[in-house]
């Protein structure tokens, strides 16, 4: 923002708060005394809005000084909201991305920025017999599973992400996550995969496990997931039922519904249903914080490394 001459101006690079400019509350009594200038910087082909005029690829609108304090002081707001966004690259992030410092919350934008399908994240020339693959939820943010992912890399291990359009609803989603098991099993060296589907995930992955009858075993860890059945958009509430196949072993783990955002305000818990396995009830805490819906993926991380660490056999002197 700037000054010129009794003008004051406002450059703002970007086309997707034009709708916001255009609902300001600028009334048409304010079009006078010292004018103001936003210059929009956008494609030729976008439409012009209500009360900007045209000159190539600027678009300009004038008002009084005291309307331009109140659209200044909103575009200060948006550019911190949205203007000044991290641009992910167009690559797929590898481990070696998941360094320490790195902002969990980018990480997570740039994975959730994927295309839909598996990603490996470790070396591709990894032959462990051992995949973790991470199964997202709906509307996800992906920084919950940057703790787990970096963790479970240091096993040796290899890892995985799934990333499905969570536009459509998770039936469709299973195809997809069925073909993907199965380019798997393609490989002989593969011989286990243990799967950490969180939320609306963990529906894809029950659905999915419903009708497996393929050669690796999986360990399916269902981490605050609505497996009873949950309505989302135009989707219906259509719960898990147990797998047929006896290469299927279930864990779930539950948040404490009142503790947890997403489902404390529901008439009824939807991680409540009958199905064989394991099934732990999160505590109310994890570091100091509250044990909700994105931090258990990080707390069963950690449970689930604990078990490995002391189960393994103490070496011999």
């Amino acid at each position: 923002m700037g000054s010129t001459g009794g003008r004051i101006v406002v450059s703002y690079i970007g086309s997707e708060n034009h709708a916001a400019l255009r609902t300001a509350i600028l009334p048409s009594s304010d079009y006078e005394s010292i004018p103001m200038h936003i210059n929009i910087e956008s494609t030729p082909s976008e439409p012009i809005p209500a009360g900007f005029v045209a000159t190539g690829h600027r678009r300009y609108m004038t008002t009084s000084w005291l309307s331009a304090l109140a659209v200044t002081a909103w575009l200060l707001s948006s550019a911190a909201a949205t203007g000044c966004k991290q641009t992910t690259p167009e690559r797929p992030p590898t481990i070696s991305d998941f360094t320490a410092g790195s902002d969990a919350k980018q990480l997570g934008a740039w994975l959730m920025s994927l295309s839909p399908g598996l990603y490996r994240l470790d070396s591709p020339s990894s032959s462990s017999s051992q995949m973790v693959l991470a199964v997202h939820g709906y509307q996800s943010k992906g920084y919950e599973w940057i703790h787990l992912l970096t963790e479970f890399a240091g096993t040796g291990a290899r890892i995985g992400f799934f990333r499905w359009d969570d536009t459509h609803c998770p039936e469709d989603a299973t195809k997809s996550l069925a073909a993907v098991l199965t380019e798997l099993a393609a490989d002989s060296t593969l011989s286990n995969v243990q799967i950490f589907a969180h939320s609306m995930g963990g529906v894809v992955t029950g659905m999915t496990a419903e009708g497996y009858q393929g050669r690796l075993d999986l360990e399916i860890h269902f981490i605050a997931s609505p497996l009873a059945g949950i309505s989302v958009s135009q989707c219906a509430a259509r719960g898990v039922t147990a797998p047929s196949s006896e290469r299927v072993t279930l864990f779930q783990w539950r948040t404490q519904k009142d503790l947890d955002g997403v489902y404390k305000s529901m008439d009824r818990d939807p991680q409540v249903v009958d199905l064989p396995g394991e099934m732990t009830v999160l505590p109310e805490e994890y570091n100091g914080n509250r044990l909700g819906h994105n931090w258990s993926v990080s707390w069963v991380a950690d449970e689930m490394l604990r078990r490995s660490a002391t189960s393994k056999p103490e070496s011999s002197p």
